[in-house]
């Protein structure tokens, strides 16, 4: 049973937020990307995932906690960790522009390219000679 909301620890709000936005527990979270919300709920998600780390350091390092409290915060961050992947994946896949054709050149002879400094040839020619 949860503490009521007045007496909740720092860690019990920062589990509650991660947990509302697991996408596997909720369908609005499932919707949602917390880096399209407001810049608040953004800050509120990555300070809860702060306050966790802090914990499970601070277990690990005290050994206060028992078995079942580590494991919960571990099954917590690894939510946490889950998400910002996504989120993560959303935001590199949004701003993905896509490649035009005539930039993309290919070459069937990787002797073929050019170098802006034809010393790196001469360095990697005579490098390999070096080991032969």
């Amino acid at each position: 049973m949860e503490p009521p909301e007045d007496k909740r620890t720092p860690l019990d709000e920062a589990e509650g937020i991660i947990l509302r936005w697991d996408s596997t527990a909720s369908e609005e979270a499932r919707e949602k990307m917390i880096f399209d919300s407001d810049r608040n709920e953004v800050d509120r998600y990555l300070q809860a995932v702060d306050e966790i780390q802090r914990s499970l350091s601070s277990t690990t390092i005290n050994n206060e906690s028992s078995n079942s409290d580590e494991s919960g915060l571990n099954s917590t961050i690894r939510i946490a960790m889950a998400r910002l992947e996504d989120e993560f994946r959303n935001i590199l896949l949004s701003h993905t522009a896509p490649l035009e054709a005539e930039s993309i050149s290919f070459s069937s002879n990787p002797s073929s390219s050019t170098h802006s400094h034809g010393q790196v040839d001469d360095h990697e020619d005579e490098g390999e000679h070096d080991h032969v």
